[in-house]
């Protein structure tokens, strides 16, 4: 209802107009089977079309760079700042541009490149080029131009046509840090969460698995495996885990007393099934995702005029964190996708998923770094959106990781019209079962589909009933 409120006042450019009729008849088309932010995407992008200027400028990134530069400060946080924009694919014939790329090669550069096409969107073609990379003598002057000249030609089909008709061009701009840079980070991979110690046929001997065991302290209920050089590491709460679809848990105590009859009784229930050892940080030292091998770039999401929520994509989408601010109250939330969920049941998925998941101590640490920006970041992109007089738009910034605040600021990385983009709208449901996780997450997609719609949709229908400034 607030942001219904916000619709009747917005004053809305018309060349990001969807009408009410649009938006229902959509329902009726081929993408009728998608989630309706699905259908939102692709009718945002249906309407940005070659004869509307706004589309055609909101579209180019470097034309959109220097509207941006040229905004007036605003009131707070002052001046937006955005990435340096070091070279260009357009500069090539410029007298400067060549001793520019000379200085970008130099191996004692203590700078990460990025080569970016600017007529793509979220990310598509990108190129880092990091000091070590440079030190191996293979990105000279003339690789660097060359990269900026593949990624210029560069071309995706999905893309509105007001997009296809963006010049191709491409930029040379400073890489910002990885968010595991920071404090919270550290030089672990994926592949460290989940460490399959031995996975075997379930055929093999009971003395194969006692063995295996053996490599580990195991205190008197089986539950804690400790490695050398790993520090403590949870056993799995004690249970071998059976990877792929379903879970089945053995008590390591009861596998390490079990008679060869009982054994025997296993492998015949379950044949043919790979059994793996899974273990996992323990609890006291893991507070931080670590493996976060990308830059933190908090999505921030403007429904007239309002920031409607911002997200940063933690790795995969299966670890978004959301900051949402629930009208007409200012106070700010933070939450995973996995909001509610004990770390025993993410645990579980994380066996069944052979990937890692933020767990509860986790999203925490990030929630605290991430709500230090949430209030600038949501004041720019309203402030953006403003001066565009987009009813519906995404603004993307960076935000350094933790211990980097001093060394590098808050910076716009590009706007986006055609967002379609969601999240998990939780009531605060405890999953303390992993059989609650499929029901809940569906509705919890669900609630926040509805509200999506009642938003967007509900917007244009108040203006259609009671008009609107334009």
């Amino acid at each position: 209802d607030a942001f219904v409120e916000l619709a009747k006042h917005f004053v809305a450019n018309e060349d990001f107009a969807i009408d009410s009729w649009a938006l229902t008849q959509f329902n009726e088309l081929a993408v009728m089977h998608k989630p309706w932010y699905y259908r939102l995407c692709a009718l945002i992008k249906a309407h940005m079309t070659t004869n509307k200027l706004s589309a055609l400028a909101i579209e180019d990134k470097m034309l959109m760079y220097d509207l941006v530069d040229a905004l007036p400060v605003p009131t707070k946080y002052g001046k937006i700042l955005q990435m340096p924009s070091l070279v260009t694919e357009a500069d090539d014939f410029k007298y400067w541009a060549q001793d520019a790329l000379v200085k970008l090669a130099d191996r004692r550069s203590a700078v990460d490149l990025v080569v970016k096409p600017i007529h793509l969107q979220s990310g598509h073609g990108l190129t880092f080029v990091t000091r070590e990379m440079r030190e191996s003598g293979n990105y000279t002057a003339p690789a660097l131009r060359e990269l900026l000249r593949q990624a210029s030609k560069m071309d995706w089909w999905k893309v509105s046509e007001a997009r296809k008709h963006v010049r191709h061009s491409a930029v040379i701009q400073p890489a910002y840090p990885l968010a595991k840079e920071g404090k919270l980070g550290g030089s672990d991979m994926a592949s460290e969460r989940l460490i399959a110690a031995e996975r075997m046929p379930f055929r093999d001997s009971l003395e194969s698995w006692r063995s295996l065991l053996r490599q580990c302290t195991l205190a008197a209920d089986g539950s804690t495996c400790a490695q050398p050089d790993r520090g403590d590491w949870i056993f799995d709460h004690g249970d071998l885990v059976m990877l792929g679809k379903g879970t089945v848990r053995l008590s390591a105590t009861k596998l390490r007393d079990a008679s060869e009859a009982e054994f025997k009784k296993l492998v015949k229930t379950h044949k043919g099934s790979e059994w793996g050892v899974y273990l996992r940080p323990h609890a006291a030292v893991r507070a931080a995702f670590t493996w976060a091998d990308r830059p933190i770039e908090l999505k921030v999401q403007v429904a007239w005029g309002r920031t409607y929520y911002a997200t940063w994509t933690a790795v995969d989408s299966n670890n978004d964190v959301y900051l949402t601010q629930e009208l007409p109250a200012e106070e700010w939330t933070c939450r995973s996708a996995w909001h509610g969920f004990t770390d025993v049941v993410i645990d579980d998925l994380e066996a069944k998923r052979g990937q890692p998941l933020l767990h509860v101590r986790e999203t925490e640490a990030w929630c605290e770094h991430l709500l230090k920006f949430a209030d600038k970041v949501a004041f720019q992109a309203e402030f953006i959106a403003e001066k565009l007089r987009a009813p519906w738009v995404r603004v993307d910034f960076f935000v350094p990781p933790p211990g980097m605040e001093s060394a590098w600021p808050v910076v716009l990385n590009e706007v986006e019209a055609n967002s379609g983009m969601t999240y998990l709208k939780s009531q605060g449901e405890v999953v303390s079962h992993p059989d609650q996780a499929l029901p809940v997450l569906t509705s919890r997609r669900e609630r926040a589909q509805e509200e999506l719609k009642a938003i967007v949709k509900g917007g244009w229908d108040a203006r259609a009933g009671g008009g609107g400034p334009k």
